[in-house]
C-alpha cells in the first residue's frame, strides 16, 4: 500500500474525529407559518420564515454560535425576489422574513439502548448562555429585531408550523478541532521536516559553488 501524504492523513483524522466528536447544529425548516407553546401560552409566532431548531452540545463555544447565527441569516432558500425562476437565491434577511428559534436538546440523543441518551448535549446555564447569544445575533442581523421570536428554554413546548416546500436542511458549526488540524496542513503539502530536507541540497550546492570561485 502506498503511504499517505501529509495533507490526506490530517484528513483522514478530520473525518475520524467527526464520527466520535460532533457540533452546535440547526435543523432549518422553511414555513409559511409557525408557532410554539409553553404552559398553556404562545411565547413566539411567526409568518413566512424559518424555524430554526437550536441544538448545543458539551463543549460548544461562543464563537461557534455567532457563526451559526451569521450562516443562517445568508443561506439562500427563496426565489429571487426580481426574478422567481431563479431558486436558491434569496435569504430570509432579503426577503424580509421571520425567525422562530426553538432550543432542542434532543438534537444530540445517542441511542446505544432504545432510550435516549443526552449527555452529549450541554445543559443549564451554559447551553441557555449560548441560546441567548445565538438569539441576540440573529436579532441584530435580520435588519428588525421583532422578525426574530423564540420560545422558552429548557420547557416543554408544541410547535405547530406549516414546513413550505416542503425544505428541511440541516446546518453544522465548524468545530474548533477542524479548524486546529486544518491550520497544521502545510501548503505545500509536504512535512515540515520533508520541507527542511529538500532545502539542504541547494545549500551545499551554493556552498561549493562559493568555493570554487575561491
Amino acid at each position: 500500500l502506498k503511504p499517505l501524504g501529509p495533507r490526506r492523513a490530517v484528513a483522514c483524522i478530520i473525518v475520524f474525529w467527526r464520527t466520535l466528536s460532533t457540533s452546535m447544529k440547526l435543523v432549518i425548516q422553511r414555513v409559511t407559518h409557525a408557532s410554539v407553546f409553553a404552559d398553556g401560552e404562545m411565547p413566539g409566532k411567526i409568518g413566512p420564515g424559518l424555524v430554526l431548531l437550536l441544538g448545543v452540545e458539551q463543549g460548544d463555544t461562543l464563537e461557534q454560535a455567532l457563526q451559526l447565527a451569521t450562516k443562517v441569516l445568508k443561506i439562500r432558500l427563496w426565489p429571487d425576489l426580481k426574478d422567481p425562476q431563479k431558486q436558491w437565491s434569496a435569504s430570509v434577511v432579503d426577503v424580509g422574513y421571520e425567525i422562530l428559534v426553538v432550543s432542542q436538546f434532543t438534537l444530540f440523543a445517542t441511542f446505544k439502548k432504545p432510550k435516549p441518551d443526552f449527555h452529549q448535549a450541554m445543559g443549564g446555564d451554559e447551553a441557555k448562555s449560548l441560546y441567548e447569544a445565538f438569539v441576540e445575533h440573529c436579532r441584530a442581523g435580520s435588519g428588525d429585531p421583532s422578525r426574530v421570536a423564540t420560545g422558552v428554554f429548557g420547557a416543554m413546548m408544541q410547535v405547530e408550523l406549516c414546513n413550505d416546500g416542503p425544505v428541511t436542511v440541516e446546518l453544522v458549526a465548524e468545530s474548533t478541532a477542524d479548524k486546529s488540524a486544518a491550520a497544521d496542513i502545510p501548503l505545500s503539502g509536504k512535512g515540515p521536516e520533508q520541507t527542511k530536507t529538500s532545502r539542504q541540497p541547494k545549500a551545499a550546492s551554493a556552498q561549493l559553488r562559493g568555493s570554487a570561485v575561491e
